[in-house]
């Protein structure tokens, strides 16, 4: 079953105006194994084979990973149970060697993966000591989706790949 939300599978909470526009949070123990999912902390960690594990492990959460507090909100009729709902949309970031293959892994659940575009400023204050501190802020404008992959074969023909 499908519902009308975007679930977020970033390491950051969403924002109110993400919220505002539909965006779901992960909670709990499912919360925590998508921080842990997300968090490179070596470079071993970034093994092509770990990085296609991590993608669809996360993917699989994506279909999983609603708490029974968000159904009625939604009217979706599941019942309350998580197995029968699947997002239409989740919004993803992270580092970006696991993206192309978490965009795949979604999209093979019939999820379309989705990215937050911000609006960005930083500001610098000069401190009484004389140190600078600089506060950054992000407006949350839309999300943005990528191309599906493997659909433009007209390079190749173009850099004479054939």
């Amino acid at each position: 079953m499908k519902s009308n939300f975007i679930l977020n599978l970033t390491q950051h909470l969403a924002t109110p105006e993400q919220k505002a526009a539909g965006v779901v949070d992960t909670e709990g123990e499912i919360r925590q194994e998508l921080v842990k999912l997300l968090t490179f902390d070596s470079l071993e960690s970034t093994a092509p084979e770990e990085v296609a594990r991590r993608a669809k492990e996360i993917a699989f959460l994506a279909t999983y990973a609603v708490s029974d507090g968000h159904y009625d909100e939604f009217g979706d009729g599941s019942g309350g149970d998580p197995r029968f709902i699947t997002p239409d949309a989740v919004m993803i970031g992270g580092i970006s060697c696991l993206m192309a293959s978490l965009e795949m892994e979604l999209r093979l659940l019939g999820i379309q993966p989705k990215y937050a575009f911000s609006l960005r400023r930083s500001v610098e204050e000069v401190m009484p000591d004389g140190s600078i501190q600089k506060v950054g802020s992000f407006k949350h404008l839309g999300f943005v989706e990528s191309p599906v992959l493997g659909t433009r074969t007209d390079w190749r023909v173009e850099q004479g790949c054939f």
